[in-house]
C-alpha cells in the first residue's frame, strides 16, 4: 500500500494574526514555483503529486489519439546556441524557454520529443525540409519557410534592433546603414526580409548572435540586427558595455512551433496544447529564463562561446 499525509505550517497559539499573512503568502506561490521545488527535491518523479495534479487536461480527438499513438517519438530542431530562447548547455542538454514548452508537450501529449544534437541552425532548416526533422521548437514563420512547414500560433512576439559600437556614426534607422556592412545571422528570418527590402545593404552574414555582436566589436561591421531578448541577454552575460542598442526596426520576430508539412494534424495539437498555457504560466516561462539568478549553475563561458564558434 501507498500511504500520504497531508502537511501544514503550524503557528503558536498565542499567533492567530500570523494566519492570515502565511495564507497570503502561500497563494502568491505560483504552480510552476511549487512544481520546481518538488522537483528540486523529490527525485522520483513518481512520488511528485504537484505534478501529477497541474497537468492541464487536453482534449483530443480520437483521430488525435490515434495520431499520437503512431508517431510515439518526434524528431526536434533548434538553434544550439541562441540563449535564453533555446540552447544545448555544457552537458549537452536542450535548455531555455523553449525546452519548457517541449517539457510541456510532452507531459500533456505522452509523445516523446528528442532533440537531433550537433547541429548548426542552416544545417537544421536543411534537415526540416528533408523531414529528416518533425519539429522545430523556436521559430519565425516566412515565405520560403512556408513551403515546406507548417506553424502553430506564435507564442514569443521579439522585436529586431540595430546594435553598434559606443563610438559609431549616429545610426536611427536601417536606412542609415547605407554604403556601411550590417552584420545578421546566416539562415535567420531576418536574411529573407532584408534581402527582400532592402536589397542594396551590403550584408555580413554570420554564424550567430554572438558572432554578430564580435564582428562589431572587431569593427569587421558596423552594426549588428538581431532580436532584442538575445542581443541584451548575450551583451549583459559576456559584460560587452562598449556595444549599445541604437534603433528599431520595423521587424518583429513572431516565434511559433514549426512542423513538417505532411503532419498538418501535429499543428492543431499542438496549439491545443498552447491553448490549455495560462498567461502566468507564459510568463513564469520567460521571466525565468531573462531574468537568470545568481545562484545559476549554468557555465554561459561555454555557451557564448558556442554561440560564437
Amino acid at each position: 500500500p501507498r500511504f500520504t499525509k497531508q502537511v501544514y505550517a503550524a503557528i503558536a497559539k498565542n499567533r492567530d494574526d500570523l494566519i492570515n499573512d502565511i495564507n497570503a503568502g502561500f497563494k502568491v506561490i505560483s504552480n510552476e514555483e511549487l512544481l520546481e521545488i518538488e522537483a528540486r527535491w523529490i527525485v522520483n518523479p513518481e512520488y511528485r503529486i504537484i505534478a501529477k495534479q497541474s497537468k492541464q487536461a487536453v482534449s483530443f480527438t480520437e483521430a488525435e489519439k490515434k495520431w499520437l499513438a503512431r508517431h510515439p517519438v518526434i524528431r526536434l530542431g533548434l538553434d544550439p546556441a541562441w540563449p535564453p530562447i533555446e540552447f544545448i548547455d555544457n552537458a549537452g542538454v536542450h535548455k531555455g524557454i523553449s525546452s519548457d514548452y517541449i517539457r510541456i508537450f510532452e507531459e500533456r501529449t505522452g509523445v516523446r520529443i528528442e532533440p537531433i544534437p550537433n547541429l548548426t541552425w542552416p544545417q537544421v532548416m536543411d534537415k526540416a525540409e528533408k523531414r529528416e526533422i518533425d519539429i522545430l521548437a523556436c521559430v519565425t514563420r516566412t515565405a520560403a519557410r512556408e513551403t515546406f512547414l507548417n506553424f502553430t500560433r506564435p507564442y514569443l512576439s521579439l522585436p529586431l534592433v540595430l546594435i553598434t559600437r559606443d563610438d559609431a556614426p549616429l545610426i536611427n534607422s536601417i536606412q542609415d546603414m547605407g554604403g556601411r556592412k550590417l552584420a545578421i545571422p546566416r539562415g535567420y528570418a531576418v536574411q529573407e526580409w532584408l534581402e527582400r527590402d532592402y536589397g542594396e545593404l551590403e550584408l555580413v552574414l554570420v554564424n550567430s548572435v554572438a558572432d554578430g555582436l564580435r564582428s562589431v566589436l572587431e569593427k569587421e561591421a558596423m552594426a549588428f540586427i538581431g532580436n532584442l531578448t538575445v542581443a541584451s541577454f548575450l551583451i549583459n552575460k559576456k559584460g560587452l558595455n562598449n556595444l549599445k542598442i541604437v534603433a528599431a526596426t520595423p521587424y518583429t520576430m513572431e516565434l511559433s512551433v514549426a512542423v513538417r508539412k505532411d503532419w498538418p494534424e501535429l499543428v492543431w495539437i499542438l496549439d491545443k496544447c498552447f491553448m490549455s498555457i495560462s498567461e502566468r504560466q507564459h510568463s513564469h516561462i520567460y521571466n525565468k529564463w531573462t531574468s537568470v539568478s545568481p545562484k545559476d549553475k549554468t557555465d554561459w563561458e561555454f555557451i557564448i562561446g558556442l554561440a560564437a564558434s
